[in-house]
This record gives structure tokens, sequence and C-alpha cells, in this order.
């Protein structure tokens, strides 16, 4: 009867208290939550649960993902509404609540989504469309990936993806090396300097595969437009250099089908497909942070093993794993390592 009442008294003052009306088609969950949730309430951010009926679900606010695990209660425990009269009614019961465990986002899938509907250049795309119900927006990417809304962005700056009508569509690595090794060469050839890349020039000078889609990724991935003259860009020196690391590393495993390359000999080549002139032995070691692990071995010749920390396990200890195998000695400098540890070891050690 939910019209019952229960008389509580306190020594002092005797309190009513009564069922709602609606008491047992209520669905309650409870989640035991930490300030950082509690401020994204009070704040008014977007706070949600993601999952599949085939995956353990997930929580996230804005910034932050957590697990979700169900722990069950010893009693039955009854809610109450504060009131500010002697009656208090019951709004509902519960015999368990979620406990929520702060996890590194589950970025992984992202490029299995998006790789569905890469866009491989203007005459595949014309010859074979992509159907619309099969391309992904950053909305629908957020309900299908297990990772917070910033975790996302994070993931998606080191893909090489543009939006195209609204859409995200991936870049196939091959594609977008391509240009940037053909952007560099005809960089050198006309002895252009970096901050003053003409986008129309670069059409003009590149072969007729040229696609102006991915060239302008390219290009926004090294610098920035001007702000009057926007097919005018100013290329950042690191940037430059890194990808051309990445570029020459990419074709060298493809032919050589193998990703250690001694030191020496990889600086040399370096510094010769480089539009710009610096001391390459004294800056490898900032500028491969992240791409290219040197590996230092008393039976071999110094050799750099090409690494790409955004191709690999989001997981620590898969990670260290992948580290290790690059050297049966185990022999690496701190600071060697550090580019590859960061971020997991700190959601590691707020377990």
């Amino acid at each position: 009867n939910m019209k019952q009442q229960i008389f509580v008294n306190t020594g002092e003052v005797s309190n009513t208290v009564v069922f709602s009306t609606d008491f047992t088609s209520k669905d309650i969950r409870l989640f035991e939550i930490n300030d950082e949730i509690l401020k994204s309430i009070n704040s008014g951010d977007q706070i949600y649960i993601v999952g599949e009926k085939k995956q353990d679900a997930v929580f996230c606010t804005k910034n932050t993902t957590y697990s979700i695990k169900k722990v069950e209660t010893s009693n039955t425990s009854l809610i109450v509404s504060p009131s500010s009269s002697s009656v208090f009614t019951i709004d509902g019961k519960f015999c368990n609540y979620y406990e929520l465990k702060r996890i590194t986002g589950r970025i992984e899938r992202i490029q299995e989504i998006l790789k569905q509907t890469e866009y491989k250049g203007k005459l595949i795309e014309e010859t074979y469309p992509p159907k619309n119900e099969e391309l992904v927006t950053f909305s629908s990417l957020k309900n299908l990936v297990q990772a917070s809304e910033a975790e996302i962005v994070t993931a998606l700056a080191t893909l090489n993806i543009v939006e195209m009508n609204g859409y995200i569509r991936l870049l196939p690595q091959s594609i977008y090396f391509e240009h940037a090794e053909a952007l560099f060469d005809v960089i050198i050839e006309n002895g252009w300097r970096i901050d003053c890349i003409n986008e129309s020039l670069c059409m003009n000078s590149m072969s007729k595969d040229c696609d102006i889609v991915v060239l302008r990724r390219v290009l926004s991935s090294l610098g920035s437009s001007n702000e009057k003259e926007t097919s005018i860009w100013t290329l950042d020196r690191d940037k430059v250099l890194r990808l051309l690391a990445h570029v020459l590393f990419y074709i060298h495993v493809r032919d050589s089908s193998t990703n250690q390359w001694p030191v020496e000999d990889f600086l040399t080549y370096w510094s010769i497909k480089s539009p710009i002139s610096i001391n390459f032995e004294s800056s490898a070691d900032f500028l491969l942070r992240g791409i290219a692990l040197k590996v230092t071995e008393s039976t071999k010749v110094p050799y750099y093993h090409y690494l790409p920390v955004e191709q690999m396990s989001k997981q620590l200890s898969s990670r260290l794993q992948q580290l290790f195998s690059c050297s049966p000695q185990r022999q690496f400098r701190l600071e060697d390592l550090e580019p590859y540890l960061e971020g997991l070891v700190a959601v590691e050690q707020m377990q």
C-alpha cells in the first residue's frame, strides 16, 4: 500500500514517512561520484554513458572517462527526499550502487571506425562515393567511442583527418606521406622559404595526382595560413623536420621491411631530403622524440628503431612490452622513454 505511513520518533520530534505514489515504477541508479564529477554536474557540463550490448559501459565527463562497476549492498536502502516539514517522502529504494574508477579512454576504436570511410582522393571519391549513412560526424563518434570528448579530440589530433561536409574523414597514411614528400621536394627544387609557402604554386609544381584536400591537410599540420591571404602558409621548422622523419622512416620500412636504420645513415639522408639546413646530429634527440628510439647495443652499430608513439598501445603494460622488444638488452635512457610514457603513467598513478 503506497499510502502507508510510518511514524518515526527521534525523541524530540515525531516525523511521518510516506511512500511516493510512483514508488514501485521508479528505476533509480545510484552512482558514487568524486569531486571532479560533482564539479562537472554543478557546472552544467554534459555527462554521459557509452556502451553497446556486448561492451562494458563507461561513464564520461567532458574531460575524463571512468569504468563502471556494480557493487551490491548488504541491505536495501531507501531514498528519502529532503523536506522542510515533519513529513518525508520515500522516492525509491536500492540494493546496489555503481562505483566509478578513472581509466584511460578507449580511443583505439576511432581509427577502426574512420577507416571504413577513408578519403582516398577525388578520383576514387567520384567513382565510388561513400554512403551518407556510413559517414561519421563528431557527435556520432562520441556515441561510438568509449572516451571523453577531450580524449577524442586529442586522439583525432594525432590522426590524418579532414572534415568534409560536416563528416570526419581519415586519410590513408600512404596518401598523406606521398603528398608530404612531394611538398618537401618542390620546396627544395624552387628554393622556397618555409615561412611563405604559396598553396597555388605548390599545386602547379606538384604532379597531376596532387589532391588539394590532402595538400591542405599536410600544410595545416605543419603551420598556419595567413589571415589575409589564406593560400599563403607559414610552416613551423620543427614540424616540417618531424614529418619528414616520419616520411623517410615510412618509405624505409615499406621498401626494406625493417624498422631499424643505422643512425649515421639516417641522419645523412634526413639532411639531404630536408628543405631546412640545420645541424641534424645535435638536434636529432629532440626532433625524433616519440618517433624513433635510439638503440645502442654492444654487438651492433647504433640504430634508430621507428616507433611512432601514436601507433602504440594505450595501455601502459602493453606499451612497455613494445618498447623493450626494440632491444633485447633493454638499454635505454630515461629521456628517450619519456615521450612514450607521458600521460599513461599519470593515469595509472591515479588509480
